[in-house]
């Protein structure tokens, strides 16, 4: 196992929500093997306060497109994922995703800046795709 990145958030009262997404959809990398710890800083109560949601079960589905919005997660029967939430959260505790699974956070409507820090573990034997080494050393692809 080896520490790809740490990541701080930040989510400010009254910012809005963080669009569906994949972590390993976005990382140059030649696994599948990567695991998000997301560890509260700050009190994370309710939902008003912008917990991590989490499509349960999407990691098994590679097929399955973006959904931009929380809105568009609220009707998920015919999209087979139950929505989970681990809300609430105290300062230490910490919850887990792979990076297959599909995540998203709600608007911060609680009048308090959540606060959390993140570490993503991968694959000790994982590599960067060809062309991302190549375009780091300067070098054109095509």
């Amino acid at each position: 196992v080896r520490l790809y990145q740490t990541s701080a958030f930040y989510k400010e009262p009254a910012h809005g929500e963080t669009t569906w997404h994949y972590d390993l959809n976005t990382a140059p990398l030649d696994t599948n093997h990567m695991v998000t710890i997301w560890l509260a800083l700050t009190p994370v109560p309710t939902e008003e306060s912008s917990p991590l949601l989490f499509a349960s079960g999407s990691h098994r589905d590679f097929a399955l497109p973006y959904w931009y919005t929380v809105e568009g997660m609220v009707e998920s029967s015919g999209r087979r994922y139950a929505l989970k939430s681990h809300a609430p959260l105290s300062p230490g505790d910490a919850t887990a995703h792979h990076g297959w699974v599909l995540h998203g956070s709600p608007p911060n409507f609680s009048g308090k800046t959540r606060k959390a820090f993140a570490m993503t573990y991968i694959d000790a034997e994982a590599r960067l795709f060809p062309g991302v080494v190549k375009r780091a050393e300067g070098g054109k692809l095509g």
